[in-house]
């Protein structure tokens, strides 16, 4: 059973699906959603991917090409996000986080939405990505904490002004993989140590569009996976600290 925190360090949940659609497929399509999206997502926008290309021969010339690829919609008080692109599916909840069931049938709804209207053929990648963001008091040591932290030697032991660290993990028993990021940010009060842990748990494997209900499946395994690992890099005196 996952702990359930008072005062949940969560800033931005993020589920995410990478989808094959027809060729034909026009984006324009999902113009007929306005009316459906527009009780919970009023605003949107176009969203459009940016490449480069660079001339082998000219290593100072590129050419940059902008694509519409699909929309961008957002709740009034801009705490939910969605696109709908011909590339991906993203719902993304920032703080207040409500709950996983709330974050879960949110997405789902709105996948049920995407899927009517682009037919997709194949499910290409899952993944769940989960920003937090903890404020610890600035003169303890950073290791009472999280048991995930740099070190550096012979130096006087007090947190470092700054650091940023990634850790790239296979997760062979899911299929997936888990990428963890953990940063210092700063914060207003000179007090404070903020530090982010950004968890992102994903899987790479091809599902046919019509087994859709497999990936909300492997989603329920992609969050365990993400409150097993959290877990793991705090201590209790940072659950203390979150109770």
């Amino acid at each position: 059973m996952p702990i359930t925190y008072l005062n949940a360090p969560i800033i931005e949940a993020v589920i995410d699906l990478r989808i094959s659609l027809p060729n034909e497929f026009d984006v324009s399509s999902f113009d007929i959603l306005d009316a459906e999206l527009s009780i919970d997502l009023p605003n949107k926008s176009n969203f459009t991917i940016t490449t480069a290309q660079f001339q082998s021969n000219e290593p100072q010339s590129a050419t940059i090409d902008k694509q519409h690829s699909g929309y961008r919609y957002e709740s009034s008080d801009k705490k939910k996000i969605l696109i709908m692109s011909k590339e991906a599916y993203t719902f993304s909840h920032l703080a207040p986080y409500v709950s996983w069931d709330n974050f879960h049938s949110e997405a789902q709804k709105f996948w049920k939405l995407y899927k009517k209207i682009s037919n997709p053929v194949s499910i290409n990648r899952l993944g769940l990505r989960y920003i937090n963001r903890i404020d610890f008091p600035m003169l303890e040591r950073l290791n009472m904490y999280l048991k995930l932290y740099p070190t550096v030697p012979d130096i006087p032991n007090r947190p470092a002004l700054g650091f940023y660290m990634q850790l790239q993990v296979p997760q062979p028993d899911i299929d997936g993989m888990l990428i963890i990021n953990e940063a210092r940010v700063d914060a207003e009060n000179p007090d404070i140590f903020s530090v982010l842990i950004d968890i992102d748990v994903f899987r790479e494997k091809v599902i046919e569009a019509s087994d859709d209900w497999l990936a909300w499946d492997i989603f329920e395994q992609l969050r365990n996976r993400k409150n097993l690992v959290f877990e793991e890099i705090i201590t209790q005196k940072t659950r203390e600290l979150l109770s």
